[in-house]
This record gives structure tokens, C-alpha cells and sequence, in this order.
């Protein structure tokens, strides 16, 4: 089962990713965070978003962070 949205929680999940990070494989690592309700058809997972996004590599959490903060669709990411 997927962890619902919670700021802390994917705060939490992409903390404990190893820096640096591909893209790819951070978006392997968070897939199980979903952002929205599990029920709403438009919510999606942390890793699909984080496959979607433009940095090749995450340097760091702050960087993951930074990058879902002004993804393009932007509409189910959390405030961070």
C-alpha cells in the first residue's frame, strides 16, 4: 500500500535517499509516496513526478526538494 500525502513523510523519504542520486533512481526509491488522496484520480506518486522532472542527478535533498517546489505540474506538489 502507498503512504498517503504527508510533507513530513516525503521530506522524510527523500532524506533517506543516498546523495547523489540519478533521477531515475530516486524516482524507483520514492514510488510507494503518493501526493493526493489514494481515492482521487489525480494522484500521482512521488517517483512519478520525480521521473518527470528536468535534473539528471539530485546532489542533494534540498535539491529533490527544490525541483518538486517548481515542477511544472506543480498542482498536486506539497508546499514545502
Amino acid at each position: 500500500m502507498a503512504d498517503e500525502f504527508d510533507m513530513d513523510r516525503v521530506r522524510s523519504a527523500v532524506n533517506d535517499l543516498s546523495y547523489p542520486i540519478m533521477r531515475t533512481d530516486a524516482a524507483v526509491e520514492l514510488h510507494s509516496v503518493t501526493l493526493g488522496s489514494g481515492e482521487d484520480d489525480n494522484s500521482q506518486t512521488l517517483g512519478t513526478i520525480v521521473s518527470e522532472m528536468d535534473a539528471d542527478v539530485f546532489d542533494s535533498p534540498e535539491a529533490v526538494l527544490d525541483e518538486l517546489q517548481s515542477w511544472p505540474h506543480n498542482d498536486t506538489a506539497p508546499d514545502a
